[in-house]
């Protein structure tokens, strides 16, 4: 009965007009399922309705699955999404991005990860970083960019992509002027247990000069072994 699109809109409706959380859950889900392009305007209509997530992180987590699963075909609606006003709309579009994993997606990402809003741009750093290699590029440019905020989120994106070939990036940003961003050079650098990654960490272990510093590669070093 569900999987017919005529009965959509009237679901769409229990979607965002019923007083009871629990019903509109029973509804994302019984859209989800059907996995029809159809269903998705519906599914997209309620992400944007605040019901859904105004301190109810765990209640929207259903809503959020159940766009996902619409698949290939939400890729293009959630990509329109990130240019939405609200910023908690942006934060779940870009993070149902990173975990369909399409490259359709980088280049918006990419402009994401700029966003005014330090928990939006966050979020489109570890999405870049879930696609993987094609989204490299995207976070190494940013990692000039005058915005410590944006630098700092480039680096955890690298270093949450656990692609070696960022190493040397994160070894340069070791060397920025803001010690936010070093800090998280240090932090990332731990999540690669290779050579140049160890190496460039007992550099930064060696100076004892810096007690924080020294310490925090000091023992990423030690939980490595």
């Amino acid at each position: 009965l569900f999987k017919d699109p005529s009965t959509f809109e009237k679901i769409g409706d229990v979607l965002l007009d019923d007083p009871k959380i629990e019903v509109r859950q029973a509804a994302a889900k019984a859209l989800g399922d059907t996995k029809h392009p159809d269903a998705i305007q519906y599914l997209l209509e309620a992400l944007r309705d605040s019901f859904w997530w105004f301190e109810r992180e765990d209640i929207v987590k259903d809503l959020l699955n159940a766009i996902e699963n619409m698949g290939e075909a939400v890729v293009e609606p959630l990509i329109e999404a990130l240019a939405d006003k609200e910023k908690t709309v942006r934060k779940y579009s870009a993070m149902m991005l990173g975990n369909l994993k399409d490259a359709r997606a980088i280049e918006e990402l990419g402009m994401t990860l700029y966003d005014l809003h330090d928990e939006v741009s966050l979020v489109a750093a570890e999405s870049l970083a879930q696609i993987g290699e094609p989204a490299i590029p995207v976070l190494s440019e940013a990692l000039i960019h005058p915005e410590v905020g944006v630098r700092e989120h480039a680096v955890y994106g690298l270093g949450k992509s656990q692609n070696e070939r960022v190493i040397p990036f994160l070894i340069e940003m070791l060397k920025d002027n803001d010690r936010l961003v070093q800090r998280q050079a240090i932090q990332a650098l731990g999540n690669f247990n290779n050579e140049l990654a160890r190496s460039a960490l007992q550099e930064v272990a060696s100076n004892r000069s810096d007690r924080e510093f020294h310490n925090l590669a000091k023992s990423i070093l030690e939980n490595q072994k």
